[in-house]
């Protein structure tokens, strides 16, 4: 076949992930396939970006989850929907057994939205704290907020609860829970979302 230059080559169908390309490494020249450049390209493929969510189907407005006092309560998820087709990840980023979200390598970066309904008696004196919870020497429980309530007693409001973390050693080995607790009363908790989302990959 003459040498041709590249705009005289027949075009390509669609990729398929087994076609073969060239590169050069430490002088030798070599062949990859397209899966493996999209498995190491960051943003695509199995190390890339992607997200997932999981809904809980326990608690709902009329089944609700009561916190009372301010000891710390795992905020519960059983994932009983969930959408992952876009995750990316051979890790799940999230484990209804243990109710903690997981990270595949040490400096990845997620993006985590927390979505509930609640409300309190005593809606006037009465907050909630949620806080990521920490098994290691990083302070995960810094990743946290205190909200108030707005519309009055026995009112239930949305909330949608935006937060940002990267993974230690600790947090890909042992995962992490968020968890929850009432100050100045009883509060009650109903249709929890976990939204999470891999911003950087390590």
């Amino acid at each position: 076949m003459p040498n041709l230059p590249i705009s005289g080559l027949p075009q390509a169908n669609a990729l398929t992930g087994s076609e073969l390309f060239a590169t050069v490494q430490e002088g030798v020249t070599k062949y990859t396939t397209v899966n493996d450049i999209t498995g190491s390209v960051n943003g695509i493929g199995g190390g890339g970006f992607g997200w997932a969510r999981y809904d809980d189907t326990v608690y709902t407005t009329s089944s609700f989850l009561i916190v009372s006092g301010s000891t710390s309560t795992v905020l519960p998820n059983n994932a009983g929907n969930i959408i992952d087709n876009y995750m990316n990840s051979s890790v799940a980023f999230y484990n209804s057994g243990s109710q903690k979200v997981q990270m595949a390598t040490e400096g990845d970066v997620y993006s985590m939205v927390v979505v509930f309904n609640a409300k309190a008696p005593n809606a006037n004196q009465t907050h909630i704290d949620i806080s990521l919870s920490s098994t290691g020497a990083t302070p995960y429980d810094r990743v946290s907020k205190s909200i108030n309530f707005a519309k009055g007693n026995d009112i239930w409001e949305n909330f949608y609860e935006s937060f940002h973390f990267y993974s230690d050693t600790d947090f890909v080995t042992n995962g992490n829970q968020w968890t929850i607790s009432a100050d100045g009363g009883d509060i009650h908790i109903a249709n929890i979302i976990y939204f999470i989302q891999k911003t950087f990959g390590a």
